[in-house]
């Protein structure tokens, strides 16, 4: 976790500093193992004195196991060495392993083995004997707070496992990659793997092949976006596969971790596939029963239920057969399909062929291959030429005899199943019935015309079956509401509701009321029809009570009915959902009568039509809808696929169509969306925008803090524009490069500058500061003399502060580069920072852990580093005038994409580097507004008062991240504080070099001759009395070809400290010159150079060639003596 070795010192040193006696009654108890009684009786009194309770006090390791168990103290202070057979070490173990108690370890020496043992029983810290009692307070509050802090934590970690194994939906924990981390219990049982199995698994090894893909995506969007939910199978371990629902979610950002919450939908995908079935079902009954309401003609309900049954099955031909009464003989009454003609009128002896089987048993058949079937007749293959494979026959039944059977025939082998049977069946029964009635009513017209003399009862009878023909096809319910009535008026009374607005809204939240009057309404009579429809077996299951059919969830249309008889109206009309006896679901229309008389609410006519396929219609004209809208996306991913903002408008300007960028730009530049009306971008109006510039040029927008470029082109579909087409560009990150491009060039420019006139100013400075130094070694000066002569050489090194200032933001300074662990590096700055810091300012440190611990070095200049470290919290320091949080945090990067970089400028350097450190320094202070962001860097800009700052601060940042070939941003926003973050190259994980920081006095010379070159007078006599003092031998030049004279005649010299710039013959042409005469009276001298602007590539090139070393000017006196000692030291000959 990022936040894994936060730091937070501050705080805690702040509750240690104000710790303070305890109360005696809240005071943690502590129990003493020390074998010697003075020792002990001391550490007794230290802990009663600053408010602790000894417990007590005991001598052996076996009785501080048995007192622990006893009292169960806080906290146990135990000697490493005691008496008996068992010391400290063992003790503390028993002690941990067996309680959890917190064990101090109290010791004036011991040997490796033991204090390695020590090391191992993971103790809560160390005391060495003496100690004060400011140690001994702080110790034991650290261990305390870290013992309560471990408890927390393990008792939150027990919390969410125990939360996590006991769901009862699978969970999964995986990275971003997809490798599987943890998986709960449920998960293994829907799996039928181990937890150790499906952890050393990826999420592609529990898909099957054909779900890969989807598994990817899936993944993938989880990258993008951060959740996703989808439907997808899982492959369980005996290899079949299970249909589930999966909800995954990023849990854990920094760590790259995603929980998936996995559900099983097996049945419920059985169940839709269960439903889709009868559907198909309830279509085709439907419009078979039409057919027989609507019509007794024989020949019409035969060929209605051949042509849907054709329709819905999607078969190569079907047929009805009939026995016929006379002969027996099976015969083909009607036929759909090719060559049907061939096959009508067909005849069949008793028991031949598949079907005459089907009529003797009474049950039906399914045939896959009548190729391979016996009993199959061959003959009408050869007369109709159809390959038939797949044959399925059922048994047309009326009552208890077979009076025919219903075939269809296919093509293809094994073509139908249980589930066509199923759906066949409900067909056939509902046909036999019809071909029943169909011949009933033909015997009944061949009675009429034999019975003449009873010619008036047969019409009354032929009138009366009319009635019931024309209303065959519509449920009729001849219902009771008398009771509903009369609960409804009591309703109205006993709570006063005196209109029906009053009446809706008190049924709409007491639906209970409404599902009540449902069980008063009663069932008189129904037709027929409504026994088919519902599927009742007479009349008598379907009187009764109303709320058989009325499902709870669809009771609004019942509502609506009472409020339309409580208005006192005389129609009714609604649409519903009410359930069959088999609890099947219908779509019906509800149309009813409502009689004025409240008396006649006795015997209501109620008629139901079934409006299912009215409702798969509009279901169908969704899906069309869908395919239509499906199209219309297809040109929206060609659009999305275009990296510029696409944008078609209609001839009124509205938005009509519009890629993602084009959407996003619409919402910043407009505040609109789609079919939105647009009428400018940003404070540019359309009509604008909408006139030709000159060729190749493109219109600016200039809004918030981006810059866009628009071009529009026109539409032609005729005479007339029929619209137009908009390209927007931000081109706001483009312009932010140019614009850093620019910054670098004036800070070149700068950097000239500062070259030039650095090496004067540094020599004057130098003769203020070396005489300063001089004048301080005095010990007969005066306080005030000393204060003064101090705060002079402050302010000349305040001026060269300034002048490397200038160097570092113009990338003109020397750097000394070596290995260095920026984790280490700046913990050591963050403490500095926390003492020297505001106390209303809470500074916070932390890193991502890695690997190995030196898995944050760079190749850097520790001083310059610092500088640019302290200027960043200096800046966020001044931006906290009330105090606030400042976060420094370190992270490793590892960039393989170029487009992925989080600054343009990276891009061309992952040619040498793909690994980064990132460092943030974050604060919430007040925020840098977007007119200043742009000039941060510049040097000499700020905002604050004159004197307070000369706005070199954030440039220099900014050229020593560049001399260290980094990077730096900044992200801010008005009252949100300001993150800056510089990006290092890594270099491969070493261990960096210890940086060790001495003070110690200036080591003094032993007489030596040093020779002096330079060609400031006062410069050169200030370094010369500075170096005398120093005790050695100075000799003096002002030049390179003066020098040249003096080695010759002087002897013995043994370093040389020159400047570089010089007239006649410089350093450089002086160290040369040196290297080149090699000549036995002069001998191999030893060359320091000096520089107030030193470069750092002619530098480099001097030292591979020699040079014993450089200084900075204005030298400080220690560091030069310091220096001198070092290049002279292992050869000093006393001179």
């Amino acid at each position: 976790m990022a936040n894994a070795n936060y730091e937070g010192g501050g705080k805690r040193m702040k509750r240690i500093e104000n710790m303070g006696s305890h109360s005696p009654d809240a005071s943690p108890q502590i129990l003493i193992v020390e074998d010697q009684a003075i020792v002990a009786l001391t550490i007794e009194r230290q802990l009663r004195q600053l408010g602790y309770r000894v417990a007590k006090t005991v001598t052996y390791g076996e009785e501080a196991i048995e007192e622990t168990g006893r009292i169960c103290p806080d906290l146990v202070l135990m000697g490493i060495k005691l008496q008996g057979e068992m010391d400290g070490v063992e003790a503390a173990e028993h002690i941990r392993a067996r309680w959890g108690i917190p064990v101090i370890y109290v010791t004036a020496h011991a040997d490796e083995e033991t204090l390695r043992r020590a090391k191992i029983s993971a103790p809560f810290g160390y005391l060495l004997k003496p100690f004060k009692d400011r140690e001994l307070e702080i110790s034991i509050e650290v261990a305390l707070q870290q013992h309560r802090m471990e408890k927390e934590l393990r008792e939150s970690e027990e919390r969410f496992r125990r939360l996590f194994e006991q769901s009862n939906d699978a969970i999964a924990i995986h990275d971003l990659e997809g490798r599987i981390l943890d998986v709960n219990r449920r998960a293994c049982d829907m799996l039928a793997y181990t937890r150790k199995q499906l952890t050393a698994m990826h999420i592609r090894d529990i898909h099957p092949a054909e779900e890969l893909d989807k598994a990817q995506d899936a993944l993938q969007t989880i990258r993008e976006r951060g959740e996703i939910r989808f439907e997808t199978r899982l492959k369980h371990a005996n290899e079949t596969a299970i249909d589930v629902e999966i909800s995954a979610r990023v849990v854990a950002p920094e760590r790259g971790h995603v929980q998936a919450i996995v559900r099983d939908v097996t049945e419920r995908k059985w169940a839709a596939a269960i439903l889709r079935q009868h559907n198909r079902q309830l279509a085709l009954l439907n419009q078979a029963g039409q057919a027989f309401s609507v019509s007794l003609d024989l020949d019409r309900v035969l060929l209605t239920v051949l042509e849907e049954t054709r329709r819905l099955l999607e078969v190569t031909a079907c047929s009805i057969w009939l026995v016929d009464p006379e002969t027996d003989d099976l015969v083909c009454r009607h036929a759909t399909g090719p060559q049907s003609d061939v096959v009508k009128g067909w005849r069949l002896a008793p028991g031949e062929g598949l079907a005459g089987q089907v009529i003797e048993s009474g049950e039906s058949s399914i045939v896959a291959d009548a190729q391979a079937d016996e009993r199959h007749v061959q003959a009408v293959e050869q007369e109709t030429g159809l390959p038939l494979r797949a044959i399925l026959t059922v048994p047309l039944k009326a009552k208890t005899d077979v009076i025919g059977v219903l075939q269809v025939v296919d093509t293809e082998i094994g073509a139908f199943d249980a589930g066509d049977l199923a759906l066949l069946e409900p067909l056939a029964a509902s046909a036999a019935i019809a071909v029943d009635n169909a011949r009933l009513y033909r015997k009944a017209q061949q009675e009429i015309a034999q019975r003449k003399r009873v010619e008036e009862a047969l019409r009354k009878s032929e009138e009366r079956y009319r009635t019931i023909f024309e209303t065959a096809g519509v449920s009729i319910w001849e219902e009771d509401f008398s009771a509903a009535k009369a609960a409804l008026d009591e309703l109205q009374d006993e709570l006063n509701i005196q209109d029906t607005g009053e009446l809706r809204r008190y049924l709409e939240t007491h639906p209970e009321f409404v599902q009540r009057t449902a069980q008063m309404i009663h069932v008189i009579d129904v037709n027929r029809t409504t026994l088919e429809m519902f599927g009742a077996a007479s009349k008598a299951k379907m009187l009764g009570a109303l709320d058989r059919i009325i499902l709870p969830e669809t009771a609004d249309t019942l509502r609506e009915e009472l409020i339309a008889i409580a208005e006192g109206k005389t129609y009714f009309s609604g649409e519903t959902v009410n359930q069959t006896l088999q609890g099947e679901k219908r779509n019906v229309l509800v149309t009813m009568t409502i009689p004025s008389d409240p008396e006649k609410l006795e015997r209501v006519l109620v008629c139901l039509t079934d409006i299912t396929d009215r409702v798969q219609a509009e279901a169908e004209q969704e899906r069309l809808l869908a395919q239509i809208q499906a199209q219309a996306q297809q040109l929206q991913h060609v659009m999305d696929a275009v990296p510029e903002g696409v944008l078609l408008l209609d001839q009124r300007h509205r938005v009509i169509l519009a890629n993602p960028v084009a959407r996003d730009d619409l919402a910043f530049l407009a505040d609109a969306s789609l079919g939105d009306t647009l009428t400018h971008l940003g404070d540019v109006p359309l009509d604008e925008l909408l006139t030709s510039l000159p060729e190749g040029l493109w219109h600016e927008i200039l809004f918030g803090n981006r810059t866009y470029e628009v071009v529009a082109r026109p539409i032609e579909t005729g005479p007339t524009s029929a619209g137009w087409v908009l390209v927007t560009h931000d081109t706001t990150q483009e312009r932010e490069i140019q614009k850093r491009v620019q910054r670098q060039e004036r800070l070149a420019s700068v950097g000239q500058l500062a070259a030039g006139i650095a090496h004067d100013f540094n020599n004057i400075i130098a003769v203020i500061s070396l005489y300063a130094k001089m004048l301080l070694r005095n010990p007969d000066l005066t306080e005030d003399a000393i204060q003064r002569l101090e705060i002079v050489d402050e302010q000349a090194w305040r001026a060269s502060d300034l002048i490397q200032q200038i160097l570092d933001f113009s990338r003109s300074s020397v750097i000394e580069c070596q290995p260095m662990d920026l984790r280490i590096f700046l913990k050591e700055q963050v403490k500095m920072f926390q003492r020297t810091m505001p106390e209303n300012i809470e500074i916070r440190f932390s890193y991502e852990q890695t690997e190995t611990d030196a898995a944050y070095t760079v190749n850097a200049d520790p001083t310059r580093m610092q500088q640019a470290v302290m200027n960043l919290v200096v800046n966020a320091r001044d931006a906290m005038p009330e105090g606030g949080e400042l976060d420094i945090k370190l992270a490793r990067l590892t960039i393989e994409d170029p487009t992925q970089v989080p600054l343009p400028e990276m891009a061309d350097a992952l040619s040498s580097t793909r690994e980064w450190i990132r460092l943030t320094v974050a604060d919430t202070g007040t925020g840098i507004p977007p007119e200043i962001r742009s000039h941060l860097f510049d040097p000499f800009f700020t905002t604050k008062a004159p004197g307070k700052g000369a706005g070199l601060g954030l440039a220099q940042v900014h050229g020593i991240v560049g001399q260290h070939e980094g990077y730096v941003d900044v992200e801010s926003e008005v009252g949100q504080g300001a993150t800056f973050t510089i990006y290092l190259p890594a270099i491969p994980v070493q261990r960096p070099k210890v940086l060790i920081n001495t003070q110690q006095e200036t080591p003094l010379g032993q007489g030596q001759t040093l020779l002096v070159v330079e060609d400031n007078d006062l410069t050169r006599e200030a370094i010369v009395e500075s170096l005398k003092m120093l005790n050695y031998r100075v000799l003096q030049a002002a030049n390179g070809l003066q020098a040249l004279d003096v080695i010759e005649g002087a002897g013995p010299i043994a370093l040389v400290l020159s400047d570089v710039v010089m007239p006649k013959m410089g350093g450089r042409a002086l160290f040369q010159a040196l290297k080149s005469k090699q000549r036995e009276d002069v001998g191999d001298v030893k060359m320091i150079l000096m520089s107030g602007h030193p470069i750092e590539e002619e530098l480099q090139a001097l030292q591979a060639q020699g040079l014993d070393g450089w200084i900075a000017k204005p030298p400080d006196l220690g560091k030069l003596g310091e220096l001198i000692a070092q290049v002279i030291g292992a050869e000093g000959d006393g001179m």
